[in-house]
């Protein structure tokens, strides 16, 4: 009998992975030149761009990515919502994603 379960390696793999982190990175580089990056979350991915080179290895998709256990990891991949002011009157609603989750979310 056929197992059709379905994971998240049958849509990605780490040639995906590194190709989404490039493009966040490249996002990340536009900020000066384009006002739809001007978010709160690539102000916090500019800040940390550092430290997320360990996001780039095999051995990081491995262990977090390949065999789903970003799941069970609520803080390292996360969004949360957050309000911010409109010119004149009004809220508007932001969310706030972490970068891995953002790279996941890209690699998909």
């Amino acid at each position: 009998m056929k197992n059709n379960t379905l994971s998240l390696l049958s849509f990605i793999d780490f040639s995906l992975w590194q190709e989404a982190k490039k493009l966040l990175d490249f996002q990340i580089n536009q900020m000066d030149k384009n006002k739809h990056y001007l978010t709160l979350s690539m102000f916090y991915y500019k800040r940390i761009s550092h430290l997320t080179n360990i996001v780039n290895t095999q051995e990081y998709f491995d262990k977090r990515v390949a065999n789903a256990l970003f799941y069970a990891l609520e803080r390292e991949f996360a969004f949360y919502d957050y309000v911010v002011p409109k010119s004149y009157l009004g809220l508007r609603n932001q969310k706030f994603i972490t970068y891995p989750l953002r790279v996941l979310y890209y690699s998909i």
